[in-house]
C-alpha cells in the first residue's frame, strides 16, 4: 500500500556539561480498506512524532534532565465487517438493515457509513523536567516536573455499514494534566535512608461524543461524557 516509514535520530555532547538527543519518526500510506458495496477505500496512515532530550551538568552538586516529546496521527480508523445481525424482533428491525449484505470472508473488505466516514487527527504533546541538587553532602533535593496535552478529534464506525446503525460521528475533547513531586532524600550510601516529600496533580479533562441510531431508531441518542 505504499507504505514508507522513516526514523531518525542525532545525539551527542554539545559542551563539556550539555548533552542532547533528537529522535524523529514518520509513516504515511495508502488506503487498505475498500467498501463491498461501492467505490470507497479506507485506511490510510499519516502520523509523526519527536522527542528532544537535554542532560545538563553545570557542576558535580546539580544536573538537571528535560524531555520535550509530541505525536500526531490522522491515520483512518479501521472499519468493522458486518457479518450477522441477531434482532430481538423480526417485525421492528428496519428494513434497511436486514436487507444490508454481509460482508464477504475477506480481510480487507468493510463498509462505512459514506456521509461520516471514520476520521482521526489526534495528537499529544508533554513536557518532562527534573533536577537533582545535592544541597549538602548527602543530602539531595530533587524535583520532577510533568505537563501532558492531548487533544482527540476522530470518528469512529461501528456498526460497519452505510446505515447510521451505530456510528461516533465524533468523539473529541483534551486531557491537560499537571504534576510536580518534590522530594529530599539522604545518599544511597547511607546505612539509615530517609525521604521527606511531596506530590501536586492538577488534571483537566473533557470528553464530547455523538452516537447516533438516526438510521434504526425513531429518535436520535446522544452521548456525553465530561469531567
Amino acid at each position: 500500500f505504499n507504505r514508507l516509514e522513516g526514523n531518525f535520530y542525532i545525539s551527542g555532547p554539545l559542551s563539556d556539561t550539555l548533552r542532547a538527543r533528537l529522535a524523529v519518526t514518520a509513516a504515511r500510506a495508502d488506503d487498505w480498506q475498500y467498501s463491498y458495496t461501492r467505490d470507497d477505500k479506507l485506511g490510510e496512515v499519516g502520523y509523526y512524532a519527536a522527542r528532544l532530550l537535554v542532560d545538563w551538568e553545570p557542576t558535580d552538586r546539580l544536573n538537571f534532565e528535560l524531555n520535550l516529546n509530541g505525536w500526531r496521527d490522522k491515520s483512518d480508523p479501521q472499519a468493522p465487517q458486518y457479518q450477522t445481525l441477531l434482532s430481538q424482533s423480526p417485525t421492528t428491525t428496519v428494513p434497511g438493515l436486514r436487507a444490508f449484505p454481509f460482508a464477504p470472508f475477506k480481510p480487507r473488505a468493510a463498509d462505512w457509513t459514506p456521509s461520516t466516514r471514520p476520521h482521526a487527527d489526534n495528537r499529544l504533546l508533554h513536557a518532562a523536567g527534573r533536577m537533582n541538587w545535592e544541597i549538602v553532602d548527602g543530602i539531595t533535593l530533587t524535583a520532577i516536573s510533568s505537563y501532558a496535552d492531548y487533544k482527540p478529534d476522530q470518528g469512529f464506525e461501528t456498526d460497519g455499514t452505510t446505515l447510521m446503525a451505530d456510528d461516533f460521528i465524533i468523539d473529541k475533547g483534551f486531557v491537560k494534566s499537571f504534576n510536580q513531586e518534590l522530594r529530599v532524600a539522604n545518599s544511597d550510601a547511607s546505612g539509615f535512608r530517609w525521604v521527606v516529600g511531596a506530590n501536586y496533580e492538577k488534571s483537566h479533562v473533557y470528553e464530547y461524543q455523538l452516537q447516533t441510531f438516526s438510521d434504526i431508531s425513531t429518535s436520535p441518542i446522544f452521548g456525553y461524557t465530561g469531567a
